[in-house]
């Protein structure tokens, strides 16, 4: 036989009246411990819906602002800021039974001016990756499950040199201008104290968006005779920021 505690506590036989009370009694302390359960939930659930981070499906479109600045020895630094626009066009199944998915790039100096096409990349998902043909070079930008930790060979399907990701952080970052559920960090290099060179580059990937951000810092400094001033000799600096997405 089962009691109804005043308030709609369901109490079964055997339970333990004086620990429920004291319960009742500080519900501040044990509603902080149910909120931390909740998230250790969440957080599992994350783990086992990481495919969720790289969505693919026929018409859905990203359009990105992207700030450069290239440096050259003897030259000021030149600036340039444009706009990118990912769109999937067409679909069709390969070799492993799941589909690819083309995606047209397209740019332009800003919303005043049309749309120019760039070239044509690929896509796939897969029970562990989400795999990009870069100008046909398979290159994998996400691993599942999406984990903090989690690392993986970029290179894997590739002849390149072996290129470890880490997934670094995961967050319910709010600072963007629509909503996002979760945030992944992705590390794909992370040189910042040599004395020669700085190679940081890091993506963001939102919960059934995709890619939100993207940060390269890649150059050299200025060295003679075995001392470097930190100036920066010769490389580049690129920001990509998501300000539209989609489906057409």
């Amino acid at each position: 036989m089962a009691f109804v505690y005043p308030g709609g506590l369901l109490l079964l036989p055997g339970a333990d009246l004086p620990k429920i009370r004291n319960i009742l009694k500080q519900p501040g302390k044990y509603l902080l411990l149910i909120v931390v359960l909740v998230q250790c939930t969440d957080s599992e659930q994350l783990r086992l819906n990481g495919s969720d981070f790289f969505p693919l499906a026929g018409g859905l479109y990203w359009i990105y602002n992207i700030q450069e600045t290239s440096y050259s020895p003897l030259q000021p630094p030149a600036s340039d800021t444009f706009q990118l626009k990912l769109q999937v066009v067409d679909s069709f199944k390969n070799s492993e039974s799941s589909y690819t998915y083309v995606l047209h790039r397209f740019i332009r100096q800003d919303e005043t001016f049309p749309w120019q096409f760039s070239d044509t990349w690929s896509a796939r998902v897969t029970d562990q990756y989400a795999i990009v043909n870069e100008e046909n070079v398979p290159v994998i930008h996400l691993a599942f499950p999406v984990h903090i930790n989690r690392k993986w060979d970029a290179n894997l399907f590739n002849s390149l040199p072996a290129d470890e990701f880490t997934i670094t952080t995961i967050t319910d970052d709010s600072a963007y201008p629509f909503p996002v559920d979760w945030v992944a960090e992705v590390e794909q290099e992370n040189v910042n104290n040599n004395l020669t060179y700085r190679d940081v580059r890091t993506t963001r990937y939102g919960k059934n968006i995709g890619l939100l951000s993207a940060l390269s810092e890649v150059w050299t400094y200025t060295c003679s005779g075995g001392t470097c001033t930190g100036e920066i000799n010769s490389g580049y600096r690129r920001i990509q920021y998501l300000q539209e997405y989609g489906k057409m």
